[in-house]
């Protein structure tokens, strides 16, 4: 395979992994970490809690997803990406291989 067909396709699926990632990480664990956002007014906030969600006082101290929460579904993502972009060239490289013997 050529470098710039994978280097296309790497970075192809990064950017869809990175995506998918993050919807899942919003939309499914933000509301499996924080079922109600008033919560924590009154209760005692949990660590991974307080280091994935910040609470600004601009969202009266509402969480909000913090930065770090960005950061690990971006490298997720991309590590994602990789392993498939990885596993996908291997299988193309080693099917034209076998196709290439069989001629």
């Amino acid at each position: 395979m050529k470098k710039s067909v994978r280097n296309t396709l790497y970075i192809s699926i990064c950017i869809v992994a990175m995506t998918m990632y993050g919807l899942v990480s919003h939309y499914i664990l933000f509301p499996l970490f924080i079922p109600d956002d008033c919560y924590f007014h009154l209760h005692e906030t949990p660590f991974l809690v307080e280091i994935l969600f910040d609470f600004p006082g601009y969202n009266a101290y509402h969480p909000v997803p913090a930065k770090l929460g960005y950061l690990i579904s971006g490298t997720a993502g991309l590590l994602i990406g990789r392993f498939i972009t990885f596993r996908l060239t291997k299988a193309i490289t080693l099917e034209s291989i076998d196709e290439i013997s069989k001629n």
